[in-house]
């Protein structure tokens, strides 16, 4: 993951290619409670996410209830937004009960 920050927004994570990274106010740790067509609009951050041992000690992996997995920031479920398309873009703050990940 990589730290970022945004003028009006302040400090928040993406990963690794600089897209936009979000937590969503309805998860708890260690379990996403997005899935059907919440998944769609919020695609899990899930790629590479196989083990543990090779991320710092704030980010983890989580298993979903479909078995596939999922990054997880101290313990809050990590999650992209549909709309932003290209590495900076925040349009998905506030909406849904998503919140950039900070």
């Amino acid at each position: 993951y990589m730290l970022k920050t945004d003028a009006t927004k302040g400090a928040y994570l993406s990963d690794l290619a600089g897209m936009t990274l979000y937590t969503y106010s309805n998860d708890t740790a260690g379990v996403s409670n997005c899935t059907g067509g919440c998944a769609t609009a919020w695609p899990p951050y899930s790629s590479g996410a196989t083990a543990q041992k090779a991320f710092p000690a704030s980010i983890t992996v989580i298993a979903r209830a479909d078995g596939s997995k999922q990054f997880a920031w101290k313990g809050m479920p990590l999650y992209y937004f549909q709309n932003d398309t290209v590495v900076g873009q925040i349009t998905g703050d506030g909406v849904d009960g998503f919140v950039l990940a900070k």
